[in-house]
């Protein structure tokens, strides 16, 4: 049950690395992003993605925000994930 939240850790803030090149060379992304985060609100999970999205939204000046879907041992995210519609990086 403890690696759950590192790996959220770990996967946020990797995304916050590639992001930070992406900006430098392109004006990716073009619109809001969303966080998906696979545990409920007010937890440290939820708090961390709602720093890291602040802290992306000042650098790259682009909108992002944080959507909680616990449950189903992080089926509902994964699927929401999933389902989401492709982007294009030009």
């Amino acid at each position: 049950m403890m690696f759950r939240p590192l790996g959220l850790f770990a996967t946020l803030f990797a995304c916050f690395a590639l992001l930070s090149q992406a900006a430098a060379e392109t004006k990716y992304p073009t619109r809001p992003v969303r966080i998906v985060v696979p545990f409920a609100a007010g937890g440290i999970a939820d708090i961390t993605a709602h720093v890291v999205a602040d802290r992306l939204s000042e650098k790259l000046g682009r909108r992002f925000y944080v959507e909680n879907r616990p449950g189903a041992g992080g089926i509902a995210e994964a699927r929401a994930v999933m389902s989401a519609p492709p982007t294009a990086v030009h």
